[in-house]
C-alpha cells in the first residue's frame, strides 16, 4: 500500500475520506496499511462497514480511535457491534456528522446507556431502522448536545412493527433536541416477507397495510416537537425484493400511501420547503385519493402556514425485460410518464395554481437509480 503512493506522495494531503470494511482478513493487518493511513493527516470522513456477519475487530477499533482523532463525519454500516459503536462515538472527539445505517438480526441492546463525560456536538444525525434501535436512540438522547443539531435523518421499514416504546424514545429525543433542527429527512422503504420469512437483504416483516398506516401516523406524531424545522424531505423507496413481490400480491403498501399518512399527521408551522421523492412501479402509481390527500394537507394553512415550495420527484420503475416478456400488459415507457404527470396535475390543482408545486417524473429501466435502494444502505441516498 505504501508502494502505491511512493512516487506520488504529493497526493497524500488530498486524501480526506477512508472506508474500512470488516472482513475475514482485516485490512489493517496488511503490510503497510497502518503506515499509509497514518500519513493521511487530512482524513475527515470515515466509513466503517461490519458487513452482515458483524466483522469488526478490536484491532480496527483501537486503530481508528487512536489515529483518526480528526474525523468529523462517521458513517456506520452493517451488523456493527453495538457496544463498540458506543465506544467509537465517544472516542472521536470532533465528530459533527454521524450516519448509523446498521442492520441487525435482532433488536440490539446496550449494557450501559449512560453517556461518557464528553458530549457529542453533532450538527447532523442520521439513524436507520429506528423501529429496532431503541437502545441506541436512548443513548443518543443523553449523549448529544442539542444546541448544535441542525439536520436530523430517520429511516425505517414501512410495515415493520413500531412499538410504543420506540415511539416514546423517539418522542423524548425530539423533545430534547428538536428545537434546533432545521432540516428533517424521513426515509421509508417498502418491504415484504418471502415464503421463507427472509430475503437477501435483512430480516423483514409481514406487510400489514393497516399496521403500516398506524405506524407512520405514530412516527409523525412523535416528530411534532420539531417546531422550527424549515425543510422536510420525504423519500419513499422500493427494494428489489418488494418490486417482484408486488407482482404476485397487489395488496401491498404503495410508497405514496405513507407520504399521505405522514403529512396528514404532522403540523410543522415553520416549514418552508417540502421535498418528496418516490419510487413507484409503473402499474402501481397510487390511488387518486392519496394524491389528493397530499394536495389538501399541504394547502392547509393551519398545518403549514409558511410553506413556500413543494418539490415532487417521481421515479417510475420499468423493467425492459418484463416488457419483452409481457408486452401485452405493458405500454412504452413514455406512456407511463404521461399518465403519472396527468394524475399529478389532476389531483393537485391547488398546489399547482398557487405556484408552489414543482413536479418531475422520470422513468428507470433498471436498479441503477439512487431511489431503488438496498434497504440496509440509505447512507448514500439521503
Amino acid at each position: 500500500m505504501n508502494r502505491l503512493f511512493k512516487g506520488s506522495s504529493h497526493l497524500i494531503p488530498y486524501v480526506n475520506r477512508i472506508t474500512i470494511k470488516g472482513q475475514r482478513v482485516d485490512y489493517l493487518h496488511l503490510r503497510g496499511a497502518t503506515g499509509f493511513i497514518g500519513h493521511c493527516l487530512n482524513i475527515r470522513t470515515l466509513e466503517v462497514d461490519a458487513g452482515w456477519v458483524g466483522a469488526w475487530s478490536a484491532i480496527s477499533q483501537d486503530f481508528v480511535i487512536s489515529n483518526l482523532k480528526c474525523v468529523e463525519k462517521l458513517v456506520v454500516k452493517g451488523n456493527f457491534p453495538v457496544e463498540r459503536l458506543k465506544e467509537l462515538l465517544q472516542g472521536l472527539p470532533v465528530l459533527s456528522s454521524v450516519e448509523l445505517n446498521q442492520c441487525y438480526r435482532s433488536t440490539p441492546a446496550l449494557s450501559n446507556t449512560t453517556p461518557a463525560a464528553s458530549t457529542l456536538r453533532l450538527q447532523e444525525l442520521g439513524l436507520s431502522r429506528i423501529e429496532s434501535n431503541d437502545a441506541l436512540l436512548a443513548f443518543l438522547t443523553t449523549a448529544v448536545d442539542s444546541s448544535h443539531l441542525k439536520i436530523l435523518k430517520l429511516a425505517w421499514l414501512i410495515g415493520a412493527p413500531l412499538e410504543s416504546s420506540t415511539v416514546q424514545v423517539l418522542k423524548k429525543f425530539v423533545d430534547m433536541h428538536g428545537n434546533h433542527v432545521k432540516c428533517l429527512t424521513l426515509f421509508g422503504v417498502s418491504t415484504s416477507r418471502s415464503k421463507s420469512g427472509m430475503n437477501h437483504h435483512c430480516i423483514l416483516h409481514n406487510l400489514d397495510t393497516n399496521a403500516a398506516a398506524v405506524g407512520v401516523s405514530q412516527l409523525a406524531e412523535a416528530l411534532t416537537s420539531l417546531g422550527n424545522a424549515q425543510e422536510l424531505t420525504i423519500l419513499m423507496s422500493l427494494n428489489i425484493g418488494m418490486y417482484y413481490y408486488s407482482l404476485l400480491d397487489t395488496n401491498v403498501t404503495v410508497p405514496i400511501e405513507p407520504v399521505a399518512a405522514l403529512l396528514s399527521s404532522m403540523a410543522l408551522t415553520s416549514l418552508r420547503n417540502v421535498i418528496i421523492k418516490l419510487a413507484l412501479r409503473v402499474d402501481q402509481m397510487g390511488s387518486k385519493e392519496h394524491w389528493e390527500a397530499i394536495n389538501s394537507v399541504l394547502c392547509a394553512d393551519q398545518r403549514f402556514p409558511n410553506l413556500l415550495s413543494v418539490t415532487l420527484e417521481v421515479t417510475l420503475v420499468y423493467f425492459t425485460r418484463e416488457y419483452l416478456l409481457r408486452s401485452e400488459a405493458y405500454e412504452q415507457p413514455d406512456f407511463y410518464v404521461s399518465e403519472m404527470t396527468s394524475q399529478i396535475h389532476s389531483c393537485m390543482p391547488d398546489l399547482l395554481s398557487s405556484g408552489k408545486l414543482n413536479a418531475h417524473v422520470t422513468i428507470s429501466t433498471g436498479w441503477e437509480d439512487r431511489m431503488l435502494t438496498n434497504v440496509n444502505d440509505p447512507a448514500t441516498r439521503w
